[in-house]
């Protein structure tokens, strides 16, 4: 026999789950949060990541000695290991020597938020850009640089509205555009103010353009702030000359 309370339960069942996940969402950043795609594979290892691969040519290189040694071919499998150690070295050697335009978006956005963290404005003013625009919610043409370094300024350097006693940047993912000029990045950042206020989490959408070989920030956009959830009420679309 149908039991009529099922719909009943059934919705209340949704409308539960429904609260409990938009409760967590305030605490954690949801996964429907916009986020950057992962770098291209082959240039990740080789020149950001390059660890795995240089442990993956020495293991060849064990290897290859193991082999030939148990074949009775020491000297050629000690030639084998060698190629395969110092393709390693070289993988390594490459990465140091070159830094990617991802890369260097990735510690620009480190520089950016250490700047505002210690609510520097000399260092903040040479990261943006004179037309740089932060967005917050209900505000259609966005805060200015000066209004931007004067709330810096006035709210979290000492003794201001949310002085900062220290900070952690927890994750950042970058792309660069097509371009080559146009960049954003993802700043999933934990600061811990000055008092006895527990660590605050935020996450933050960065539009990066070169700018005479160094990139400056010309859009910020506020996504998630830990206790208020999703802050954001702009569209993220790719932006131009992207």
């Amino acid at each position: 026999m149908l039991d009529r309370r099922q719909p009943l339960v059934w919705s209340i069942s949704v409308m539960t789950d429904a609260k409990a996940w938009a409760q967590l969402d305030i605490l954690q950043p949801p996964p429907t949060l916009p986020s950057l795609p992962q770098p291209p594979t082959l240039s990740h290892l080789m020149l950001e990541s390059p660890i795995p691969l240089s442990i993956a040519a020495i293991a060849l290189a064990l290897a290859a000695w193991a082999v030939a040694n148990r074949l009775g071919r020491a000297r050629q499998g000690l030639i084998a290991a060698a190629g395969f150690a110092c393709l390693g070295l070289v993988v390594v050697g490459v990465s140091f020597a070159i830094r990617t335009p991802r890369e260097q978006v990735i510690r620009a956005t480190e520089a950016l938020v250490d700047a505002v963290a210690r609510a520097d404005d000399p260092a903040l003013s040479e990261w943006l850009g004179e037309d740089v625009r932060l967005f917050v919610r209900g505000s259609r043409s966005g805060w200015d640089k000066p209004r931007i370094l004067g709330w810096v300024h006035e709210s979290l350097a000492q003794g201001g509205t949310y002085a900062v006693a220290g900070h952690r940047v927890s994750d950042v993912q970058a792309e660069v555009g097509p371009s080559g000029e146009v960049a954003r990045s993802r700043a999933d950042v934990v600061v811990t103010p000055v008092g006895d206020l527990p660590p605050t989490r935020f996450v933050c959408m960065l539009t990066w353009r070169l700018d005479a070989g160094q990139w400056r920030l010309v859009e910020i956009d506020p996504l998630w702030l830990q206790g208020w959830g999703e802050i954001s009420d702009r569209d993220m679309l790719r932006p131009q000359g992207w």
